[in-house]
C-alpha cells in the first residue's frame, strides 16, 4: 500500500486496506488473502520451537547452577534471582531465534 503510485506508469490501485482486501477477495478468492501464509507458518513454527527449547533449557541450567553448593548462601535474593534468570533466558532465546 505504501509504495503504490510511486511509479509514474502506475496509478494508485487501492484506496485503503479494506479496499485492498475486498479487491483481493474478488480477484483471487480467500486463497489470495492467505498467499504466503505457509512460509510464514514454517518460519514461526521453527522460530517458536527454537525459542521455547532454548528458553526452558537455559532456565533449567541456570537454576541448577545457582542452586548448587557454591551459591547456597545467597538464599535471600530469590525474587531477584528468578527475574535475572528470566531476563537472561529470554535474551539467549531471542539470540537463538535470530541465528536460526
Amino acid at each position: 500500500m505504501q509504495v503504490q503510485g510511486k511509479d509514474v506508469m502506475y496509478a494508485t490501485q487501492y484506496s485503503s486496506p479494506l479496499d485492498c482486501a475486498v479487491k483481493t477477495l474478488q480477484r483471487e478468492g480467500v486463497r489470495g488473502i492467505f498467499r504466503g501464509g505457509l512460509a510464514t507458518l514454517y518460519r514461526e513454527a521453527i522460530g517458536n520451537a527454537v525459542f521455547f527449547c532454548t528458553y526452558e533449557y537455559s532456565r533449567y541450567w541456570m537454576h541448577n547452577y545457582i542452586d548448587s553448593r557454591q551459591f547456597s548462601s545467597n538464599s535471600g535474593l530469590v525474587v531477584a534471582k528468578d527475574i535475572g534468570i528470566g531476563i537472561m533466558s529470554g535474551g539467549l532465546s531471542g539470540m537463538a531465534v535470530s541465528i536460526s
